[in-house]
């Protein structure tokens, strides 16, 4: 693991082609050995792949190395456990040059580092690949019924206090009597206005083509949301200063428009339209 994200990584001496020299590990692959036995130190090629081999990764049932062991997403279906992987044909060519079960040996481009603009492996470089994200619109986070009358989920699961009405995808669960998750799909049959408050949303992932309009004294703070349209109509004005009157923290808005406050954006994206107040973001 490398800050926090699941990473398999290519040792820069096990990636380079060295001559053969007394105290090295045989260059060759054993005779007798299947082209689908798992790799080991001695099995590893040390020389010219075979060209008649595809070399890749494969699932591996009965494994149980932690090296090769891809962990199940917080994001992934209950069904879905760890799994284990392997190499199926190490010393061939691989299907997938510069992956990360690409295990083939090369030799580094000696010329001058700054005419090349990839110098080739180094004993003393470790290339890390990390593990892609499923992203916000992952495949495993569920959908609530298409005909739910989302207004009325909304103030029903939401929590309220004298600052704020907190909802989050939890409390949705919960209200629809589905198992807890951090995300959740909620469609939008029909266009959204949400009466005059500040709301605070987490793990709601709007979709569908309406929109949610806020109030003239409404205010929204989104974390891990998506949004097909979202309205502001207000100002938000706090201890005589103002403040965002829409605020997205690692969210997507297709289209975001605000009338006369300001908003703010936070590591969140805006791929349609963006209209903010005259005086600006």
């Amino acid at each position: 693991m490398v800050g926090g994200t699941e990473t398999v990584s290519r040792e820069g001496w096990r990636h380079v082609l060295t001559t053969p020299r007394m105290g090295l590990p045989p260059f060759t692959t054993p005779p007798g050995v299947g082209g689908d036995e798992a790799m080991t130190a001695s099995m590893y090629p040390r020389g010219c792949p075979d060209f008649s081999r595809p070399a890749r990764a494969v699932a591996d049932p009965d494994g149980t190395n932690p090296l090769f062991r891809l962990k199940a997403s917080r994001d992934a279906s209950d069904d879905v456990g760890d799994v284990y992987w392997r190499m199926h044909n190490p010393g061939g060519v691989p299907c997938f040059p510069g992956s990360y079960d690409d295990g083939t040996l090369r030799t580094p481009d000696l010329r001058d580092p700054d005419g090349s603009a990839d110098i080739g492996p180094h004993p003393r470089r470790t290339i890390i690949h990390i593990r892609p994200p499923q992203g916000i619109f992952a495949d495993a986070v569920p959908v609530a019924p298409d005909d739910l009358k989302v207004r009325d989920v909304l103030v029903a699961a939401g929590i309220g206090t004298k600052e704020a009405f907190v909802i989050t995808a939890e409390q949705v669960c919960e209200e629809l009597g589905l198992p807890p998750t951090p995300r959740i799909r909620i469609p939008l049959n029909k266009n959204i206005l949400l009466p005059s408050r500040h709301y605070i949303m987490r793990g709601l992932q709007f979709i569908g083509s309406h929109n949610i309009k806020l109030r003239d004294d409404a205010s929204l703070e989104a974390v891990d949301c998506a949004f097909p349209e979202l309205i502001a109509l207000g100002n938000r004005i706090q201890d005589g200063e103002q403040v965002p009157v829409v605020e997205l923290t690692d969210s997507v808005a297709q289209t975001l428009l605000a009338a006369s406050g300001l908003v703010r954006l936070v590591h969140s994206t805006v791929p349609g339209r963006l209209r903010p107040a005259p005086s600006g973001l």
